[in-house]
């Protein structure tokens, strides 16, 4: 499987690359990189999934910039971020995103790749957002566990 991840989380990465996987990670905006250089970039990549981390911030910017890249490039875009936490079922408005991950990605997003990787049904992940009949649909929550301390995540 190759992923290309325009900004994440390394913690994410390392969890989400499976043997014989590649990781391409493009900080474009550290790079210098243009919308039509990382674009072409990650045409020339050829992923089975682009992923992007949203802020609330720079989301105009960002559904730009993912909208461009899905013309170059027709794979999956998942998305998580600050700005998917508080708006999941509102960023899955927009079509150039296919999935979201409501919660922290080193559970949800492994298991959201592998279950739609494996032909699956990811209504059964939970921490996420995705589409049924064309609606934006938030799955169960995923309760995380830090230090011992079990905090559900989301509502």
């Amino acid at each position: 499987m190759e992923y290309c991840q325009l900004v994440l989380s390394m913690s994410t990465l390392l969890y989400c690359e499976e043997p014989g996987a590649e990781v391409c990670v493009v900080d474009a905006t550290a790079r210098g990189l243009s919308l039509e250089e990382t674009s072409g970039f990650a045409e020339a990549f050829r992923p089975d999934v682009i992923g992007w981390t949203l802020a609330t911030l720079d989301f105009a910017f960002s559904l730009e910039w993912i909208h461009t890249i899905r013309n170059h490039i027709d794979v999956p875009v998942v998305v998580g971020g600050i700005h998917l936490s508080h708006y999941p079922l509102e960023t899955l408005t927009h079509r150039c995103i296919d999935w979201g991950v409501v919660t922290d990605a080193e559970v949800s997003l492994v298991e959201l790749l592998s279950t739609w990787r494996a032909g699956g049904d990811i209504a059964g992940v939970e921490g996420i957002v995705y589409r049924r009949d064309d609606k934006p649909v938030l799955s169960a929550a995923r309760a995380v566990r830090w230090a011992g301390a079990k905090v559900a995540t989301t509502s």
